[in-house]
């Protein structure tokens, strides 16, 4: 009995250890595809968490086609600059893979003076923003330290002047800062909606309520909050179903203006 008890806890060691080393093995990277989508070595995708960078190529009728947005190359060779620098591990958060079979994950580089997380450095640079879905936000406040400080110096994407809600279709696909009014909200059983125009076809904030949570830890209640107040919302600009969207996964993504 003492020998099966002892075998089945170097088994449960082993499964640890086995669940430990996938979590912190090095890694080597075989491609860089944009700013935040590599390929390893082995051909898996690895998606960037916690950050959103321009994209280099936009689907068209089912193909992907070379359209880089402003700050995309910039933002792929910075990646590739970085990884240069030393050996890559990985660290996955709450959810490991995405609906595409891409792996999620954080990316860390021993530089021999120091190991630094890739994901913030692209922040730190201006190329990229913050862009969380709950519930992987594991190094969320390094992640908006990091964009704070690329917004102070207006670095790269920070140095772009804000548009208002109206002109927002003309840029579509890119990130981009939006400032207005919140004039109307709509509250539904999965989303809300904060409308920055008069028109609601226009242009609206789309928060999914699996992330309220996090506005929950700022005592933040936005179907109330946001109400008659000037904000400036960053993220990527979408278009669904005719109207205009940023989705925001965190409240750092809005903040008041004035």
């Amino acid at each position: 009995m003492r020998l099966k008890y002892f075998f089945l806890l170097l088994s449960f060691a082993g499964f640890l250890f086995s669940n430990l080393g996938c979590q912190n093995s090095p890694r080597s990277v075989a491609e860089v595809i944009d700013g935040d989508t590599l390929i390893l070595a082995g051909g898996r995708h690895l998606r960037l968490i916690g950050i959103d960078t321009p994209e280099v190529r936009r689907k068209i009728k089912g193909e992907f086609v070379y359209d880089p947005q402003p700050y995309a190359l910039a933002a792929t060779e910075f990646v590739r600059r970085q990884l240069k620098k030393g050996k890559v591990r990985l660290e996955f958060d709450i959810q490991k893979q995405d609906q595409f079979g891409r792996l999620l994950g954080y990316c860390f580089i021993d530089t021999g003076a120091g190991e630094i997380m890739l994901n913030s450095e692209i922040l730190k640079a201006g190329l990229g923003v913050v862009y969380v879905r709950f519930p992987n936000v594991k190094y969320l406040s390094r992640l908006v330290a990091a964009e704070e400080e690329a917004r102070r110096s207006q670095c790269g994407l920070w140095s772009q002047p804000e548009i208002i809600p109206q002109a927002a279709k003309d840029f579509v696909g890119q990130i981009r800062a939006v400032k207005g009014k919140v004039y109307a909200v709509y509250e539904g059983r999965r989303v809300i909606l904060l409308h920055l125009a008069s028109s609601e076809a226009d242009f609206h904030i789309t928060i999914f309520k699996d992330s309220l949570a996090l506005f929950s830890r700022r005592h933040i209640d936005p179907s109330r909050f946001y109400l008659h107040k000037t904000v400036i919302v960053t993220g990527r600009i979408r278009k669904y179903k005719g109207a205009i969207e940023i989705i925001v996964g965190c409240p750092e993504q809005i903040r008041l203006s004035g």
